[in-house]
């Protein structure tokens, strides 16, 4: 039997993780991951200055690649497994398998294209996921001809066998062919990211509020524009008096707590232009203080694309704008307690990202129980883009927490802007889980199966190197 393993990633768990065999067996093998650059990348860790009342970066800290490991995951925990796992998941996938030929109809819903959809093909691009036989080449030579772009090595190697241009090499393409027809069970030993990682220092956006002399609707009461730029833990946007004074602000790691750090993140490789964009679309942000939610606000889908040239707010003279209600609580003798902030914010932001390197060490004979490679390894140098980045926006309220942890000031809070990640996505239509008008996708070929959209739309392997490397006989 075929057993090609596919490889689920876990960056924070050191030189380890799950892999699942894709015929029918599961089993946890040993595995290295690793990153060539991170040595170069600024001190991720924070600390907390009681004089600024903010979180600093120590300059002085050297850091440890568990500690990159930990950043890329983010506070969710997931972020770079995830990424990591589907970009490694597509280039191994196999449409020959039994396994997966039993369930085409999803793996076509997975592998679906926006671009091809109609001319069944599919992202992957092996003829097989679209159905076709290898014994009908006419039929193979035609589905190429259609072909731009190809998510797996496997499609890689077909589409340089079958299309028009010659893609790869007769060794690289004996290689591929040796790795997914071998009977023997295999799987991948090594994995370096070989990107520039990128920094974001997520702060949030303070909103002040305009000259209130102005006409306004009877539901409007007040609106806020665009102003400075603030740290999240600082004096004016979240300031906990208690926490401070018990010393309950830890150091931490960039963008792994939510508590202290929420909009900041390491990414696999650099966002293009995230700066420019979000200072743009916190520019292009009005919010509004109203009654009630008004019917214009609630027009606005969740996963619209707020900077995308076909986001209705673009098309609209206001631009982007968010509201919120203020609530009065009172107790029973109808004197004001308290106050309730509700805001109605919507969409994401959708920024392209430079593309990533891979370095692969496969070996085509591991050891079922044990994971241990015996037999020959083969060297893959392979490059990929198409990914982007989702932000979603958060509209909160400046927060100030006295001594003895009660909420202070709660009638003059302020709203701020931040920009959370919300995930990697190989698709520039639209947020996965959404359709491109931004209402929630319910599609799905199983019900248990979560609705997903075009998840390798834009997954494209710019390019794929392989080396095979004799088994070295002990002597001794």
């Amino acid at each position: 039997m075929k057993k090609l393993l596919s490889i689920i990633t876990a960056l924070t768990v050191a030189s380890s993780a799950t892999s699942s065999l894709v015929s029918c067996k599961v089993l946890t093998n040993p595995f290295d991951i690793s990153f060539n650059n991170w040595k170069t990348l600024e001190s991720l860790k924070y600390e907390f200055n009681e004089i600024t009342g903010e979180y600093e970066q120590n300059q002085n800290y050297e850091n440890k690649e568990e500690d990159v490991k930990k950043a890329l995951d983010g506070a969710y925990g997931a972020f770079g497994s995830t990424i990591v796992s589907d970009i490694i998941n597509s280039l191994f996938y196999n449409a020959n398998l039994n396994v997966t030929k039993n369930s085409q109809r999803v793996w076509q819903y997975l592998y679906t294209n926006d671009d091809t959809k109609d001319k069944g093909i599919y992202a992957d691009g092996q003829f097989r996921t679209a159905g076709i036989s290898s014994k009908n080449e006419a039929e193979v030579k035609a589905y190429y001809e259609n072909v731009t772009q190809v998510a797996s090595i496997l499609g890689y190697s077909q589409w340089s066998q079958n299309g028009a241009d010659k893609r790869l090499d007769d060794d690289t393409i004996n290689y591929i062919n040796q790795m997914f027809d071998s009977s023997k069970n295999q799987g991948i030993t090594d994995v370096k990211i070989d990107t520039n990682l990128s920094v974001y220092n997520g702060k949030v956006n303070l909103f002040e509020s305009e000259d209130n002399s102005g006409t306004y609707d009877e539901n409007t009461k007040k609106t806020w524009t665009s102003g400075e730029d603030k740290n999240y833990v600082s004096n004016e946007i979240y300031k906990n008096q208690w926490a401070i004074d018990n010393d309950k602000y830890e150091e931490t790691i960039l963008g792994t707590n939510f508590g202290v750090d929420p909009y900041s993140q390491l990414f696999i490789s650099e966002v293009n232009g995230l700066d420019e964009t979000i200072s743009n679309l916190n520019n292009n942000i009005t919010i509004n203080q109203v009654t009630e939610q008004s019917e214009e606000n609630k027009k606005h889908e969740q996963g619209e694309i707020l900077n995308s040239q076909d986001s209705s707010s673009n098309d609209s003279e206001q631009g982007i704008e968010f509201e919120y209600v203020q609530k009065e609580n009172k107790d029973k003798n109808n004197n004001v307690t308290s106050y309730t902030y509700t805001p109605y914010a919507y969409g994401y932001a959708l920024i392209p990202m430079q593309n990533v390197k891979m370095q692969i060490t496969y070996n085509d004979d591991r050891d079922l129980r044990t994971g241990e490679a015996r037999g020959n390894d083969y060297i893959l140098d392979v490059e990929v883009s198409g990914l982007n980045a989702a932000f979603k926006p958060v509209l909160g309220f400046t927060t100030e927490i006295d001594k003895n942890q009660n909420l202070i000031n709660t009638k003059d809070r302020k709203p701020y802007v931040g920009w959370r990640f919300a995930g990697y996505q190989f698709n520039s239509k639209n947020i996965l889980g959404f359709q491109e008008d931004g209402k929630a996708f319910t599609e799905r070929p199983d019900k248990n199966m979560t609705p997903t959209n075009k998840k390798f739309n834009d997954f494209k392997i710019e390019s794929l190197k392989i080396v095979k490397q004799e088994k070295q006989e002990n002597s001794n």
